[in-house]
This record gives C-alpha cells, structure tokens and sequence, in this order.
C-alpha cells in the first residue's frame, strides 16, 4: 500500500494531502528557508499521531510536527518530511480557576487561550508577537519569550508538565518539562500541557528613554532593574532609529503596571511600527540570541558599529537580530562575533545548526538517543 493511502487509512482522506499548493506552503515557515514535504496530515486524535509515528518507523520516513508555522530559524522546515499540523487537536481539557492553572493540547492558539481564561480572571503571561496565531504548543517547542518576558520569563518558567508521544510512539509524562520544552520537536511530539497562569494585569503608564551612549542606558537598567512596577523593558537600537527616520539613539521602551510615571497606555503600537518598518525595508532575516549579561556593552557596539538592526529585552539578555538578503555576509560574522561573546541561540534550526555550541549539540543529541533513536522527529536541526 502506497504511503498516502496508509496515512489517509489512519486519519481519513480529507485529512491527509500532497496537493502541490499545499506542498509548497508547508515547505516553508516564517524563516523563509524552504525544504521538501512529502506529504500533510492532520490528526485529530492522539491515538492517530502514535499510529503515524509507528508507521514512520516501519517505511523509515520522518515527521515534522508543527503549530503555526512562526520558526525564525527553520525549525519546522521539512527534509522530505511528512508534515503533521497539529491545529486540529486543540481542546482545552481542564481549567482549575482557584489553583491557576490549564491543561491544553497544542493546537490551541494563545489569542483563544487568553480569551477563553478573561472569562475566569485569568491570564497567560508570555506574549510574542505572533500572538494572534502563535498555538501552545509550538511556544512550548520553541520556548517562546514575548513582550513581558522581562516580568514573566519564557515560556518554560510556566509549563508544569507535559505529556509526549516519543519516537517510537510511546506515552510519557514530563514532571521536568524543561528538558523538553525548547526542543522544537527534535526529541517529541507534544499532546498535551499543564500551563501555570496568572491573574491579568494592566499596562497603566509608560516612559520612552533615549540615550546617545550605550553606558548611560545601562545605568539607567540596573536603576529600573529595581523598581517593580516594571512590566516590560524593549531596546532599539541606534540603527532602529534610523531605519524609523528619527534622531540617532539607543531606545528604551518601559512600560509600569503602578502609579502614573509617564503617558498613559501601552507601547504596543510602538513595537508595531517598528516591526512594520523592518518588514517594509525587507530586513526578512531574524535571529534571536541570548547574550550573558558581562557582555552586552561589546555586543551593543559590535551591534552599532556595523549598523544591525537589533530589539530585544536587554535586561534577560535576549535580543532579535535583523538583517536584509544584503546583509547575508554579515549574519555569519555576526554569528562568529556572538560565540566569541559566548552568547548562544536562543531556538533550534536549520539555519542554527552551526551556531549550537558542541556542549549543547552533544547534550541534545544524547536526549535523542532517549527519545528519538531511530530518528523519525525532525531531522537536520541539530546535526
């Protein structure tokens, strides 16, 4: 029997496609890198992801799980991959409003998740900026950190516990989920999560700080570094600026859930400008990196000195590099330039695999001889 009529056995014919429009659009992912999917399948079951998984073994191809679609470094390109979409298993299993937490399965989006938990007073506090189709799941894969992150951390500081489906199809619950969550689908397949959540809060006022030197805004962090009514501090950089045709600065936006410290609101539409005029100069090429904190004031002027275009939140050391097709010489130096630093990616993919540091690829690679020996979940991210 032919592999597509196995899978359309599986999880019915209208759930499995190799339609060359479909082909072609799950090839790629938001890293504008492109690979080669045999196929796309959408399970609506669990127990369908194990049979696929088994099946995977038995004819020796891989699977690539994935979400929206939202990698920046390749992590859901396909290497002649059948592509399993995980946007159809998107229950909310459990909800316990007294003891702040939910249970999902990873097709939910984090947009539903929010408006579902507004209903209870609740709130799920890590918010990238693909927030409106982003799913659980895959900010679980990639660990995803987002405009508050300076408050609330990264996704993996919320995960309680995960329950995978491993390479070979088996069932296991993850009591230390951080071993995990990050992996992009390297060592499992994610089929459900228990998230910790909070109470919402508000943005009441925020404060937008310019400075001609790096030093100064330094100073300026470790003074708001102790004041906590911080929700969320977001640099520019001076190419920023530029790029948005204002005066030359290193920007810091902050904005305070507490007394009034400057206009009122959000700065969301600030990040939204941005992001828009770094789409329309078509700096298309992203990494997000995390920098140890000794050495942010070389990696500023480094940043500086050959005019990249960088965001991040320096208080946590996690910055987004942005380059043009132009600029395709300069991330590699760039890259080399950040090791040196001893600073590190922050995601797995294809477009990262030589930038892991030995230590990393070695620790991984040992966790898919746990999980993944024979090597069914998303090849050629790692090695």
């Amino acid at each position: 029997m032919k592999l597509i009529e196995k899978l359309s056995e599986i999880v019915g014919e209208k759930n499995v496609s190799t339609k060359s429009d479909d082909l072609k659009s799950y090839a790629t992912d938001a890293s504008q890198l492109e690979g080669i999917a045999e196929a796309i399948v959408w399970p609506t079951e669990i127990q369908q992801i194990r049979q696929i998984i088994r099946l995977a073994n038995i004819r020796n191809f891989n699977i690539v799980p994935r979400g929206a679609g939202t990698s920046l470094e390749g992590g859901t390109i396909p290497q002649n991959s059948v592509i399993l979409d995980l946007n159809k298993l998107d229950k909310i299993k459990t909800l316990h409003r007294d003891e702040h937490y939910v249970v999902v399965e990873p097709g939910v989006t984090l947009k539903r998740l929010n408006e579902v938990l507004s209903n209870y007073n609740l709130f799920f506090p890590i918010i990238p900026s693909s927030f409106k189709v982003c799913t659980i799941g895959g900010m679980v894969a990639n660990n995803s950190f987002g405009n508050y992150s300076y408050r609330f951390g990264r996704t993996a500081d919320w995960v309680i516990e995960l329950e995978i489906l491993d390479g070979s199809g088996k069932l296991i619950t993850i009591k230390d989920p951080a071993k995990i969550t990050g992996t992009e689908g390297v060592m499992a397949i994610i089929i459900c999560i228990k998230l910790k959540l909070v109470k919402p809060f508000k943005t009441i006022s925020n404060n937008i700080f310019t400075f001609n030197n790096a030093s100064d805004m330094l100073e300026k962090i470790k003074e708001l570094e102790s004041d906590d009514s911080v929700l969320s501090m977001h640099y520019q950089s001076k190419t920023c600026s530029m790029l948005l045709k204002e005066p030359e600065s290193h920007k810091l936006l902050v904005e305070y859930s507490l007394e009034l410290k400057g206009e009122a609101g959000t700065l969301q539409n600030q990040r939204n400008i941005l992001l828009k005029t770094l789409h329309k100069t078509k700096h298309h090429i992203v990494k997000n990196v995390l920098i140890p904190k000794p050495s942010i004031p070389l990696f500023l002027k480094f940043m500086r000195q050959n005019k990249i275009a960088a965001t991040g939140h320096i208080s946590n050391g996690i910055f987004q590099l942005y380059f043009t097709n132009m600029q395709k010489k300069r991330v590699h130096e760039t890259i080399e330039h950040i090791k040196h630093l001893q600073g590190l990616p922050l995601n797995i993919g294809i477009s990262n695999k030589n930038f892991i540091s030995e230590t990393k690829k070695e620790e991984m690679l040992n966790l898919k001889k746990i999980y993944d020996p024979a090597h069914i979940l998303n090849r050629g991210k790692i090695i």
